[in-house]
């Protein structure tokens, strides 16, 4: 049982750096950088790993893992556009609308307006408000890409942990999954 734990471990460290090689991964392109790194690894016993472990499997995870991600960080940095957006659009429709105020207060000047003047104005506010429920519109469906995103994350968790067939160790993997997803939450929108 030992031997098997030794080599299941000697098989993550090689598959971390065999993930690490990029698009351009093989298995005797890992074989070639462990040589230079002084590694005595032979080809044939990496390819017993990547069977053995499944490490096409598990480096489509790793990648899909990491498009999550990105497509997580896409979707923050989206969400804090539209906000951003928002609010300087709130604050010019108040503007706007302090000075239609005015200016109906002003009844000689108003007298003064050509009708395709007040076309304008009325159709600015029209498409203002057209653009504001728009905007709402977009938040909610990329609040709701996010959800998402989170939910595909847990999901994968689940389909990480099911194998674990003590009850206590299951819960434990679970929570520390869970809480490694909501670190790394944080930290994103920590940095942006």
């Amino acid at each position: 049982m030992a031997s098997l734990s030794r080599t299941a471990s000697r098989s993550d460290l090689l598959f971390a750096v065999y993930v690490e090689l990029g698009s351009e991964r093989s298995l005797a392109l890992l074989h070639s950088r462990l040589v230079e790194l002084g590694i005595k690894t032979s080809l044939s016993t990496l390819k017993r790993y990547s069977a053995k472990f499944d490490w096409p499997r598990r480096v489509a995870e790793v990648e899909a893992q990491a498009a999550l991600r990105r497509e997580g960080g896409h979707l923050k940095t989206a969400l804090a556009i539209h906000d951003r957006q928002s609010q300087i659009a709130r604050a010019l429709q108040g503007a706007g609308g302090a000075a239609l105020q005015q200016l109906i207060a002003d009844a000689p000047r108003l007298r003064e307006m050509k009708p395709a003047d007040i076309t304008r104005l009325l159709d600015l506010g029209m498409r203002t408000e057209r653009d504001a429920a728009i905007g709402s519109t977009e938040r909610r469906r990329l609040a709701l890409a996010m959800a998402n995103l989170i939910t595909q994350e847990v999901v994968a968790l689940f389909e990480r942990i099911n194998s674990i067939t003590d009850e206590g160790s299951r819960a434990r993997a679970f929570a520390s999954g869970l809480d490694a997803i909501v670190d790394e939450h944080l930290r994103a929108e920590e940095a942006s």
